[in-house]
């Protein structure tokens, strides 16, 4: 067990990858007919620290009456979804916390775009953050 919430183990920052630390990925693919496949894939990440929030007052961008850090949980999975269609990556799913945003693949960008939103690319692969 944890000595208190805000503990950490080692293993809690992933599967060290270079100078990173990566968590696991797993793909499920399904194919949806013979010209559309989705693949799901899910991160599974061992410990989600919390935010730090203000638990006094803000005023002018100054927090009065301190600090304190609210949300650490073990175990958190995060999912994305690319369908593909005719072999190529036609839109992505994106869900975080009850925020689900489909983006869709914009040809003259070379990115996936949702109105003003935009995921940026390497190549044709998205390039997606857990966490900024």
């Amino acid at each position: 067990p944890l000595a208190k919430p805000s503990a950490t183990l080692p293993f809690f920052r992933g599967e060290p990858i270079g100078r990173t630390y990566q968590p696991p990925v797993y793909a499920v693919v399904k194919r949806i007919n013979p010209n559309v496949t989705d693949i799901f894939y899910w991160m599974f990440f061992p410990y989600n620290r919390g935010k730090n929030v203000c638990i006094g007052f803000s005023m002018l961008g100054t927090c009065i009456g301190g600090y304190s850090t609210f949300g650490h949980h073990v175990g958190d999975w995060e999912h994305t979804t690319v369908r593909v269609q005719d072999g190529k990556a036609t839109s992505i799913y994106i869900s975080a916390h009850g925020i689900d945003v489909v983006y869709s693949w914009d040809a003259t960008s070379q990115t996936f775009q949702n109105g003003d939103d935009t995921v940026q690319t390497e190549g044709t692969h998205p390039v997606l953050f857990s966490a900024s």
